[in-house]
């Protein structure tokens, strides 16, 4: 699948909730993430979804809510995959955690 993105992703492993599923995070930009789960997500392309990202532990940094728009999904047995597109952040510090992980995970 050829690349569409303006900047590289980066390798990320948060843990996510996705409109109360559980989730990984395997990579983010400053844009959007790609989200991996073992079921089958109630999303579309086109939907709004509300992400909590958990980050790990020794990154210090607090869980962040985002509001993010699906972009793109596929079967890739035994996981489901898809990429969102960053709409919004609950809050300031939200927007400032997740720079914060953007970061970090661009120096990995």
């Amino acid at each position: 699948m050829a690349e569409h993105r303006n900047e590289p992703r980066n390798l990320g492993y948060a843990k996510v909730i996705l409109n109360n599923f559980p989730a990984y995070l395997r990579n983010l930009t400053f844009d959007g993430c790609k989200i991996v789960s073992i079921e089958s997500l109630p999303c579309n392309s086109g939907d709004t979804a509300v992400l909590q990202i958990i980050p790990e532990e020794n990154t210090g940094i607090k869980s962040i809510d985002i509001s993010a728009e699906l972009r793109w999904s596929r079967e890739e047995a035994p996981y489901y995959t898809y990429g969102f597109k960053l709409i919004g952040f609950n809050s300031p510090e939200d927007e400032t955690n997740y720079n914060k992980l953007v970061a970090i995970y661009d120096r990995q």
